[in-house]
């Protein structure tokens, strides 16, 4: 497709979208990202059974976004917190086969902080990969199955959404004709054959067959499949991210509605959903020019029934820390805030809120960023992974401010 050419009937329709990015799996013209060198070599070094900490350390320290990737998680509540300032400690926490998995999260993070059109897409993508391998690897825990591969499992089964939005990414560079479409837009096209681009990765990646089993067969689970176990915590997975992304706090009783979760498998996922933002966020900078040539139409989200005006100053602390934004409104499950800088579509935030007696501090996802008014741009976000001391502060806040037109 050269540039200029327009293409209306791949930009207007779902199926032949997805048509055009299969035909370049089956041209040997998608691309397929490296599997990351280092991983290799932490794995080829922990099956050894003598391996050496030294050993570890000498390879980690050789990559230093590894290092700093490792350094973050390790202070983060994902695993435990704590002030750990050198590497050697950090691998002391968390372990080699640990450290083996973050290596290759930090080494598919490059890929996802590419820029492009549908930079917001992918964000929301990988942020959700990462969460599923969480909450895999904790289920794993609980059911005594094998930690690191319900981990790649997680994170790897829906890598094909990523394939997908690089291969329409490449085409889009090609054609200027493109228009903006609805997430509901891209997002049904890639759906349709992420699966597929997933099993190519795997196969060029030479992954074991249970990773293969993760891949294809998440979304139809097998029970007669040798691997079944693990593709039950990926299918899971990707119900209590439903669950996480649709609501402030993610209960016990949420959890419980998932009938192949055991009561003890929810009482240990409540307890660890709001730990999944930090970790999340070890992998997240802010990519600069985030908003720029997007061709995603955003919907607003955070304005919901009961959303009463509200003027409050807020802090973004990480990725980066910028601010102060003026919260204009709050409601109970989102709400409103304006300042002088644009916020990532899509990336999660942790926010600092100036409440007496005592400021909240949670995290929240960026739904929507538009210019508003001169120079400023107005967000819609909603409260993300809430512990339960933090969703009472947020209830008693809403429920402080009179309805519009009540006194």
């Amino acid at each position: 497709m050269d540039r200029g050419q327009s293409t209306p009937d791949v930009w207007s329709d779902v199926e032949a979208l997805e048509q055009a990015v299969l035909e370049r799996l089956d041209q040997g013209t998608l691309r397929v990202p490296p599997y990351p060198s280092i991983v290799l070599a932490l794995r080829n070094l922990v099956s050894q059974e003598n391996y050496g900490l030294d050993e570890v350390l000498r390879l980690v320290s050789n990559d230093p976004s590894l290092v700093a990737d490792v350094l973050r998680c390790a202070n983060s509540a994902f695993f435990g917190r704590g002030s750990i300032a050198s590497l050697q400690q950090a691998v002391g926490r968390i372990g080699a086969q640990q450290v083996t998995r973050l290596a290759l999260v930090s080494g598919l993070t490059g890929v996802v902080r590419a820029p492009g059109p549908l930079a917001a897409l992918r964000r929301q993508a990988w942020e959700m990969s990462l969460a599923s391998a969480a909450i895999c690897q904790l289920l794993a825990q609980q059911r005594k199955l094998a930690d690191e591969s319900a981990f790649v499992a997680g994170l790897l089964h829906d890598f094909g959404w990523m394939m997908a939005i690089a291969a329409i990414e490449e085409m889009l560079s090609r054609d200027s004709t493109a228009p903006a479409s609805s997430e509901g837009f891209w997002s049904a096209a890639i759906e349709s054959c992420h699966t597929r681009l997933g099993l190519a990765l795997a196969e060029r990646w030479n992954l074991p067959e249970l990773l293969r089993a993760a891949v294809g067969l998440h979304h139809h689970p097998d029970p007669t499949s040798p691997y079944a176990p693990f593709v039950e915590l990926v299918a899971i997975s990707d119900r209590v991210i439903e669950l996480l992304y649709a609501r402030p706090l993610v209960s016990v009783e949420n959890l419980s509605t998932i009938p192949e979760l055991k009561p003890a498998e929810c009482e240990a996922l409540a307890r660890s959903l709001p730990s999944i933002p930090e970790l999340i966020s070890s992998f997240a900078s802010e990519p600069a020019g985030a908003l720029q040539n997007s061709l995603v139409i955003s919907t607003q989200s955070a304005l919901l029934d009961g959303f009463r005006p509200l003027g409050l100053s807020v802090m973004q602390l990480r990725p980066r820390k910028c601010g102060p934004f003026k919260m204009l409104g709050i409601a109970p499950h989102g709400f409103v805030m304006k300042g002088q800088e644009a916020l990532p579509e899509k990336q999660l935030v942790e926010l600092e809120l100036s409440t007496k007696p005592q400021a909240l501090r949670f995290w929240a996802k960026v739904d929507l960023c538009f210019k508003s008014t001169g120079e400023s741009w107005e967000l819609e976000c909603k409260p993300f992974a809430l512990t339960g001391p933090a969703l009472a502060h947020w209830n008693e806040l809403w429920r402080s401010v009179p309805e519009p037109g009540r006194h």
